[in-house]
């Protein structure tokens, strides 16, 4: 059965640019589903496996029991995608209640096959002019990529590293709202460097700290997916 039929919702976490917390947030709602009770597969499309040395020693027992979890990439239970199955298809996951594609920092290959079996993109905006620039590049290869089948496919801004007291953050968010408010998340995720302090142990930020300000947007935002995203 291909990826995003049946009752598999596939979630594309893409962005072009780097270092804008595309893996932060694919790994983080993975996880947030994932402990409240739901049957999640991360899949890790970029070859430097981002998503899934940042899970290496995340707590695999974290979830009720009876809930799914899998990690597709080259580390512990593993399949392998890499530079030299760039063509292959992505693995069928029907057994599973989302599907989550971390994608590469460009907008080829694995990027391009995610948005084709997606029914969600969700891109993370860093809150700076530049990254405008590129919100505008992203939106624009979903809307000329058609996806597989009959799917209806949604796109979620998600405002990522905001700091509230930032006039400059603020700025930005008010012009993105007056242009997407369609599109925009409810959630914001805020700075919080307990992200890459726990990344390098090989732990999400819930294994890491549960009650900090990051884990607890995340799990704000694992709330929002699934009451109100359709």
């Amino acid at each position: 059965m291909p990826v995003g039929q049946a009752r598999t919702s596939v979630i594309a976490c893409a962005n072009q640019k780097g270092g804008v917390g595309k893996t932060t947030t694919a790994v983080h709602l993975a996880v947030a589903l994932r402990r409240a009770g739901r049957r999640v597969r991360l899949i890790d499309l970029d070859p430097q496996r981002n998503a899934v040395l940042s899970l290496c020693e995340e707590e695999q027992d974290a979830a009720p029991e009876g809930a799914g979890w899998w990690v597709w990439s080259a580390c512990r239970e593993v399949e392998l995608w890499s530079p030299a199955k760039r063509d292959a298809e992505l693995p069928a996951s029907p057994d599973f209640d989302y599907v989550i594609l971390d994608c590469p920092p460009n907008l080829d290959g694995g990027t391009q096959r995610a948005l084709e079996a997606s029914d969600h993109v969700l891109v993370p905006l860093q809150c700076e002019f530049l990254a405008m620039e590129g919100l505008t590049q992203i939106l624009g290869r979903v809307q000329n990529t058609k996806p597989k089948g009959d799917v209806l496919r949604h796109v979620h801004v998600l405002p990522v590293m905001l700091e509230p007291a930032s006039t400059l953050h603020q700025d930005i968010l008010e012009d993105v709202w007056k242009h997407l408010s369609d599109r925009i998340c409810d959630t914001w995720i805020p700075r919080d460097p307990g992200f890459s302090e726990a990344s390098s142990f090989g732990r999400s930020l819930f294994s890491q700290n549960i009650k900090s300000i990051g884990a607890r947007a995340y799990a704000k935002l694992a709330r929002e997916v699934e009451d109100g995203w359709t």
